[in-house]
């Protein structure tokens, strides 16, 4: 998603996961109706599905459903003229704005009209001078705001109010920072990443203060960073930045650039969206949609690269209250299913789980949006996607969370699935994949119970199991034809359980049964057996 300050379609435009080059958005939030102008920073909202707009122009804000498509208007309008960049509290439901009122006024989340601050942070001892962009680190209770009048970092308190001082400034000739304009926080690594309208990128320890030199920074030719505005972090593996590129009205080099997170130096970016079909004239920021699990309280988020260096942002598809899938290349293309538990009651920490039926570089990113806390999880390319279970993965079950009223959940099969028309179709019952030519069962055992696996489908060649409940997907199963390739059907598999599974693919058209078994206390093994079927039509 991106905000275009400029040119004829003044709004938000979404593009695909993975687009790159000249490419055209899936959708477009732009017209009279929106009553945007010069929209600028943005933050997605994926608890309460929403997108929240700063007008770089007039100070207002615009509140859309994240699905909003078109000319259409915002369901809260926020009008003190005072808010040009925006971040959001989600465990305290507050929004933070910055205008060039030299100030950072705290309103409720869901503040409309000319509504009044909750605090407000102004006066000469808070050094605000033109503050550009604002972002808030929830893991740490921190406000950064971006001060291009006197080329600092400012960061404050969550809770400050008044003429008070910043906590920290980040200031000097070492840090190169000259126009600083976008900020964000990466509680991962503990560093932040600002942006400098100059045209470069730095990125400096949380922490860093005074005169200090970036850990890296991004400048020059290769870079082709010109007039750069927002940066947004992308999992763990990448960070977007807006590039306007000549200013003035030729707006044909405008750029959204991504970047690896660790560039340094005249680097190149990663992939560029841009271009004559892209509607991307005046870019200011870019970012993310992406999945919420468990009480709307994780936030899930994925990259990938192949061996040929292709990479994009993974897209997400919620299953159950926490469970969901990914895919990379193709929306019928499951490649990935994750699931965050309560395991609260059992050792006082929430758990993630995950499984692939993939081999190709993945960056699994969790955030627990109560606390700001990021786990991530990496598995190396040409590697069978490695099963987590990771029980430990945090330790913030005291942490007060409000939960949204449940969102209705996407029919467990697809309604768009569509059988294959090259191929013929066959009787079968159950979970049938390619055509209901592969039947796909299951039996699992544990200490003291055994059971049969129910199937549910989720594309014409995957589909998922449970064991114990409709809502605890233990195992996803994919069937791909393989023939063009080595003359063979292939069967991917990966698991969520330790139980012992057994697992059968039954091929309709010759009898032939392909098994694995997974055996039990063992994290599921993952299956990519690419040999599995020989008759190929």
């Amino acid at each position: 998603m991106v905000s275009n300050g400029q040119g004829p379609t003044e709004g938000l435009t979404f593009f695909p996961a993975n687009a790159t080059g000249n490419a055209t958005p899936l959708r477009v939030v732009t017209g009279s109706q929106t009553q945007m102008r010069v929209p600028g920073q943005f933050v997605i909202d994926p608890v309460h599905q929403e997108i929240l707009v700063a007008s770089a122009l007039t100070g207002d804000m615009y509140v859309f459903p994240l699905n909003a498509s078109g000319d259409v208007p915002p369901i809260r309008y926020l009008h003190p003229g005072l808010v040009e960049s925006v971040a959001l509290d989600l465990a305290h439901d507050e929004l933070f704005g910055t205008s060039e009122a030299n100030n950072i006024a705290v309103y409720p989340r869901t503040a409309s009209g000319n509504a009044t601050p909750l605090r407000t942070i102004a006066g000469s001892a808070t050094q605000l001078s033109i503050p550009s962009s604002v972002a808030y680190d929830a893991m740490h209770g921190e406000i950064f705001v971006t001060s291009q009048g006197n080329s600092r970092v400012l960061v404050f308190r969550r809770t400050d109010h008044g003429n008070v001082a910043p906590l920290r400034v980040l200031e000097g000739p070492h840090t190169q920072l000259m126009e600083p304009y976008g900020v964000a926080v990466d509680v991962v690594h503990d560093e932040i990443i600002v942006t400098d309208r100059v045209g470069a990128i730095s990125a400096f320890a949380r922490t860093a203060h005074g005169d200090t030199a970036p850990l890296r920074h991004v400048a020059g030719a290769n870079s082709t960073l010109k007039e750069t505005l927002g940066v947004t972090l992308l999992s763990d593996t990448e960070l977007a930045v807006a590039s306007l590129g000549e200013t003035g009205s030729n707006l044909s080099d405008d750029r959204v650039l991504v970047f690896s997170r660790t560039a340094n130096g005249n680097a190149p970016p990663l992939r560029k969206i841009g271009g004559s079909s892209s509607s991307t004239a005046g870019p200011f920021y870019a970012g993310v949609i992406s999945m919420v699990l468990n009480d709307s309280r994780f936030f899930v988020e994925a990259t990938w690269r192949t061996p040929d260096k292709t990479r994009g942002i993974a897209t997400a598809q919620k299953i159950t209250g926490d469970t969901g899938y990914l895919w990379f290349f193709s929306d019928q293309n499951v490649e990935a299913v994750v699931k965050v538990l309560d395991g609260c009651a059992n050792n006082g920490k929430f758990w993630v789980f995950a499984g692939g039926l993939t081999n190709v570089f993945t960056s699994l990113k969790v955030t627990d949006l109560a606390t700001g806390q990021a786990k991530v999880y990496t598995n190396p390319l040409n590697t069978a996607f490695q099963p987590i279970q990771d029980t430990a993965a945090f330790a913030t079950c005291g942490t007060s969370w409000t939960a949204p009223a449940a969102a209705p959940l996407p029919p467990a099969v697809r309604a768009d699935i569509e059988p294959s028309t090259t191929t013929p179709t066959f009787s079968c019952t159950g979970l049938c994949l390619s055509s209901n030519r592969y039947r796909v069962s299951a039996t699992w055992h544990t200490a003291s119970a055994s059971g049969t696996a129910t199937g549910v489908k989720l594309t014409d060649d995957t589909g998922y199991l449970w064991f114990f409940g409709a809502s605890n997907v233990e195992v996803v199963v994919k069937v791909l034809n393989g023939c063009l390739e080595n003359n063979h059907v292939w069967v991917f598999a990966g698991g969520l359980t330790n139980v012992q599974v057994t697992l059968t693919v039954h091929d309709s058209l010759t009898g032939k049964d392909a098994v694995y078994v997974n055996p039990q206390g063992t994290a599921f093994k993952p299956v990519q057996d690419t040999g599995a079927f020989q008759v190929c039509i």
